[in-house]
């Protein structure tokens, strides 16, 4: 870890005076010959320090769901418990989210893997004192026929309300929500955003397992 502070401080400077995210990761990323994994943790953890607080700001302890609506930014919300049990590192970003560095997004994941974390997923939501969910799903994701088939067999059957819905555009939807509570670690979505932000797969993650994750929040000092 102390090896990597200095790149980490690097970006940060170079960011905070107005150089473009991309550019600044591949030159720290290139002058310290960090690994892909590294170079995603910069690019997705590390944020100009004031729009980090005002992010931090947002987010809210469990304790405040009582009652509210969770918009559930589906995928996101899974393909980081995804990550953690494929054993990618996960980081505490410096707007206070949780974050991989595994980039699997955007492919099919391993099913027994994924079914895991949506097993996971749905046990922590039956605990919860929420009024409603709603799940978003991105249409394009090849296994989103199966999260909604998923959906309904257990919607009839689950303590808490459930919506869901496949959109071409999921992002789009929540970030134009009023009431409610964001769950997702998108920094895009959360700034569009202007609702509260509970950061669903760090509070799964820490109730079942209690990981030691590298904060990055150090940096905003």
């Amino acid at each position: 870890m102390d090896e990597f502070k200095k790149p980490l401080r690097d970006y940060l400077y170079l960011i905070s005076r107005d150089y473009s995210s991309a550019g600044a990761r591949d030159f720290v990323g290139n002058r310290y010959h960090l690994s892909r994994e590294e170079r995603s943790i910069l690019y997705r953890g590390v944020f100009k320090t004031e729009e980090s607080q005002r992010r931090m700001e947002r987010l809210i302890p469990e304790e405040q769901l009582k009652n509210k609506i969770l918009h559930i930014d589906t995928f996101n919300v899974l393909y980081t418990l995804v990550a953690y049990y494929n054993g990618f590192p996960l980081f505490i970003a410096t707007d206070g989210v949780l974050r991989d560095a595994a980039e699997i997004h955007t492919r099919e994941p391993n099913m027994k893997i994924f079914n895991l974390s949506l097993d996971r997923l749905f046990s922590c939501l039956e605990k919860s004192k929420v009024s409603g969910i709603s799940l978003y799903i991105d249409h394009a994701v090849p296994v989103s026929h199966d999260l909604v088939e998923y959906f309904r067999r257990i919607k009839a059957s689950f303590r808490v309300p459930v919506e869901y819905a496949k959109f071409h555009d999921p992002d789009e939807i929540m970030g134009k929500m009023r009431t409610g509570v964001l769950c997702t670690s998108d920094s895009e979505l959360i700034q569009a955003s202007s609702i509260p932000v509970f950061d669903l797969p760090r509070h799964i993650l820490q109730a079942n397992f209690n990981p030691d994750f590298l904060d990055l929040t150090y940096l905003n000092a």
